[in-house]
């Protein structure tokens, strides 16, 4: 049932990224990038949300998903920024100018399940340092 929880929850902040997105793009005279960065969200959101727990850390056999998946994230940012600057600085500028509070949220849930995996992985180590 937690898990169904984390998965409705990962879908629903994912479309309401790709709607974002949608606005940022313009018509195509915008943030285009934001468009196709959006759909990996329908695939990260749910598991990264999934996977994670910060409250308790990892469990052993899911190391080596959490790791695959923090390494996805870094590929995904470093992505994100080529192509951001790529199509030109200019066009996140304008959605920047236009919906400056909407883009720090689509970040903040572009960020959030990177950040969810590493503060389970944190806490994974501190407790396995523990013992």
């Amino acid at each position: 049932m937690i898990n169904t929880v984390k998965i409705i929850a990962g879908l629903l902040l994912a479309a309401v990224a790709q709607v974002l997105a949608l606005g940022f793009a313009g018509g195509g005279h915008g943030w285009v990038t934001a468009v196709f960065a959006s759909l990996a969200l329908w695939v990260f959101l749910p598991v990264g949300f999934v996977f994670a727990s910060p409250v308790r850390g990892y469990k052993p056999d899911r190391k080596g998903i959490l790791l695959t998946l923090t390494f996805i994230g870094l590929i995904s940012d470093i992505s994100l920024g080529y192509a951001t600057f790529s199509e030109g600085m200019r066009y996140f500028e304008k959605a920047f100018a236009a919906f400056a509070p909407w883009v720090f949220f689509w970040l903040a849930v572009w960020f959030s399940w990177q950040i969810l995996n590493l503060i389970t992985l944190t806490r994974g180590e501190a407790v396995a340092d523990a013992a």
